[in-house]
């Protein structure tokens, strides 16, 4: 069931929303399509299957679609996140949480504790949306800075 729900809210749920607006978008010559991916199809985790596979998917119809688009003046650019303060844990309870969080450190998918923040993530969109005519961000991965060290 939970990896129904993240296919049909990662992969389907996009390619309804560009089956609607994106004829528009080609007819006009203009337009740009701003995935939100993940940095887990780069850096797959533990206990992640069905978001990651959900989030490969959207990578591979985004690739595709930049493609079809050539040449149409619609772009189409991944902005792929690390690590952001979202709801997406908040149900998770200590005991699933611990165990997790020490295999991504094992495995080096947790270098530090920095997160980035939901308005980091819009700003990469915003960037690759805006940035001028005649260039194209294809793929944009964002990660949180490590904190500063203390003196």
């Amino acid at each position: 069931d939970e990896f129904a729900r993240q296919v049909t809210v990662n992969l389907s749920g996009v390619q309804r929303l560009l089956h609607a607006v994106l004829p528009g978008m080609v007819q006009r010559q203009r337009g740009d399509v701003v995935f939100v991916g993940s940095d887990v199809v780069q850096h797959p985790r533990p206990s992640m299957v069905s978001y990651v596979s959900s989030k490969a998917g959207l990578d591979g119809l985004a690739l595709a679609l930049m493609l079809e688009l050539e040449g149409t003046g619609v772009r189409a650019s991944v902005v792929a996140p690390g690590p952001t303060t979202t709801n997406m844990g908040d149900g998770w309870d200590v005991e699933r949480l611990g165990p997790l969080l020490e295999q991504w450190t094992r495995f080096g998918l947790m270098r530090h504790h920095g997160y980035l923040a939901p308005d980091d993530v819009a700003t990469a969109v915003v960037v690759a949306a805006t940035a001028r005519r005649g260039m194209h961000l294809r793929y944009i991965e964002v990660v949180p800075e490590s904190p500063a060290a203390e003196p």
